[in-house]
């Protein structure tokens, strides 16, 4: 198990609700927690890219590729904005 795996299982199983992950927090160094949020972004950003038709195709409209984001930094100038959100189909941001 490697790094990133072992803080998302750590993330998943111990600090799902708002109450443990206030407790926890005190407890944690900033590089812990700067690396926690590291690893989350890459687990949402490859969801989306797995499972969002909207963000499959915008990642492939910008040569974003997913796997090899690992920060927000990395996408740039790259956001969702309301007008994206207005002018597709809700559809395609869904991720189930």
């Amino acid at each position: 198990m490697n790094l990133d795996s072992l803080f998302g299982f750590f993330d998943h199983h111990f600090l799902r609700t708002t109450e443990s992950r206030v407790k926890i927090a005190g407890h944690l160094s900033r590089t812990t927690v700067e690396h926690l949020q590291r690893v989350k972004f890459r687990i949402l950003v490859r969801h989306l890219a797995r499972h969002s038709r909207f963000y499959q195709r915008k990642f492939r409209e910008l040569g974003i590729n997913p796997h090899k984001l690992r920060s927000h930094a990395d996408l740039g100038g790259f956001f969702t904005t309301a007008d994206d959100l207005r002018n597709n189909p809700v559809e395609d941001s869904l991720c189930a």
